[in-house]
């Protein structure tokens, strides 16, 4: 019923109070799918700012960490204010933080966002980025307070991609370039 800039295969779907809500990977423009119709929720242009962020959904708000956009690695969270109809950039808090990053695994549980792996800039060589630290990280979301979680081993990240979806507090990787390999991952017990 409104128009929307960009394809539809660039946006990612979110669930909020039973609503499905479209928000461009890059962020930007939001959608609501409603009565088999797609409605502009702004009129927000691509912003191609925080392209393969973290994407999340917390009390009822999308929130998007990190990513890739005006040719600058990012890791900043983002917030959509529904009621201005605008993104706004969230304050967090640590005595460390993740470096800037995209291309990255996450998942949230209970209220946390935990945060590994993915690339960065490379200083030596700008176009082609390196692979981040081994270190896992976690954004408390009530204080938006960076704990430093430790390191895991990344050598099952190499040489392989994956396709991430979360469910029940773990995260699964399913393995798109070797058949059958599915790893199951779950922080809160090390494993």
């Amino acid at each position: 019923h409104t128009s929307y800039p960009g394809k539809l295969i660039h946006y990612v779907s979110y669930t909020i109070k039973g609503k499905t809500f479209l928000v461009q990977d890059g962020s930007g423009p939001v959608l609501e799918y409603r009565n088999d119709s797609i409605v502009a929720c702004n009129k927000t242009p691509l912003f191609q700012n925080q392209c393969e962020s973290a994407k999340l959904v917390y009390k009822n708000e999308l929130y998007l960490f990190g990513g890739y956009g005006l040719f600058t690695y990012k890791n900043i969270v983002t917030k959509y204010d529904a009621k201005n109809k605008d993104w706004t950039q969230v304050q967090t808090f640590g005595d460390e933080t993740p470096s800037p990053r995209t291309r990255f695994y996450s998942y949230v549980v209970d209220e946390n966002l935990y945060v590994f792996g993915g690339d960065e800039e490379n200083p030596i060589h700008f176009a082609n980025p390196k692979k981040c630290d081994n270190t896992i990280w976690r954004l408390h979301l009530p204080t938006m307070h960076w704990h430093k979680m430790g390191k895991f081993d990344s050598n099952f990240l190499v040489k392989n991609t994956f396709l991430p979806f979360s469910a029940k507090g773990k995260l699964y990787l399913i393995s798109i370039s070797y058949y059958g390999t599915v790893y199951e991952i779950d922080i809160l017990k090390n494993t």
